[in-house]
């Protein structure tokens, strides 16, 4: 295999990487007491995820495309992780018991 095709496959694992942790976040943030951030530091994302936010608002940075695809991928994952475990965790609740909090 030759480097382009080297360097097109690594560039799938991490676009992959991305958007798996994204959904992690994602799901995080649905799960009470769990945080996002959390699941960003603990993935070894957070870093980036600043740095990328940084670069996107200087203005001549060499970057900045490579920080917005990076922000796209992680915000991507974290719609999916949102949108597909609130649908999923929708069926967990009992409709004809009242939830604890609901005297409070």
């Amino acid at each position: 295999m030759d480097a382009d095709g080297l360097t097109n496959e690594k560039g799938r694992i991490d676009m992959l990487k991305n958007i798996i942790g994204g959904m992690a976040v994602g799901i995080a943030n649905i799960i009470p007491g769990v945080s996002g951030g959390t699941m960003l530091v603990i993935l070894g994302i957070f870093d980036r995820l600043m740095e990328s936010i940084s670069e996107v608002f200087k203005i001549h940075t060499k970057k900045r495309l490579e920080s917005i695809v990076f922000l796209a991928q992680v915000l991507a994952g974290a719609a999916v992780g949102i949108i597909g475990f609130a649908k999923s965790s929708t069926g967990c609740s009992h409709p004809g018991r009242p939830r604890p909090s609901s005297g409070l």
